[in-house]
């Protein structure tokens, strides 16, 4: 009967463990694709300060800057989100993976 208990408990863990497991992989694919669409419209954002730096259009360039701080914090507030649910420890793991530097 103990070793039924303790066989039980070790499938428990196992199981345990491959739900955690399933969990992480879905936060980390949501961590890159949300980086993926930050880098894409970081980039955006300096094609239009291009643009709008060689037609010298001031109002334009005013407002695409605060377009980039906007979506900075909005990245950088996810981010720290992501890292409280995850813990430092896994989400710097995680960071090193997708190679988003610190």
């Amino acid at each position: 009967a103990r070793e039924q208990q303790q066989a039980g408990a070790k499938e428990e863990r196992i199981k345990n463990a491959r739900a955690q497991q399933q969990v992480r992989a879905a936060q980390a694919k949501k961590i890159a694709d949300e980086v993926k669409n930050y880098r894409k419209r970081m980039a955006e954002i300096d094609r239009l300060e291009a643009i709008f730096e060689k037609k010298g259009d001031s109002d334009k360039l005013a407002r695409v800057s605060a377009l980039r701080k906007k979506h900075k914090e909005r990245f950088e507030s996810s981010m720290k989100r992501y890292e409280s649910a995850m813990g430092a420890e896994e989400y710097k793991k995680l960071r090193q993976r997708i190679g988003l530097s610190d």
